[in-house]
C-alpha cells in the first residue's frame, strides 16, 4: 500500500485484500500537513495561524487549583501503607 505523500491527503482506505491496514493518523495531523499548500493558495493568515497554534481562548482568570480530597483505605491497605 502506498502512503499519502501529498500534503493534506490521508492514505486511501484499506481494502479487505490489504494484509495490513494503514496507520491511524490523528485528526490534527492532516490539516497541519496541508498548511504550506494552503499558504501557496492564499489562505488567510488567521486560518494558517489557527491551524498551527490552535484557537486562542481568552481566559478571564486562571482555573482553580486542583486539591485532591484523598480517599479511605481498607484495613489491609492501611496496614500496608503504614509500613
Amino acid at each position: 500500500m502506498q502512503e499519502a505523500t501529498m500534503a493534506g491527503l490521508m492514505p486511501p482506505p484499506a481494502h479487505r485484500s490489504d494484509p495490513v491496514p494503514p496507520p491511524v493518523v490523528p485528526p490534527f495531523v492532516v490539516p497541519r500537513r496541508a498548511v504550506k499548500k494552503w499558504q501557496s493558495l492564499g489562505a488567510l493568515r488567521w486560518v494558517i495561524s489557527t491551524t498551527r497554534r490552535g484557537v486562542p481562548i481568552p481566559w478571564t482568570r486562571h482555573p482553580p487549583r486542583f486539591h485532591s480530597r484523598g480517599y479511605t483505605l481498607s484495613t489491609p491497605d492501611a496496614a500496608w501503607d503504614a509500613g
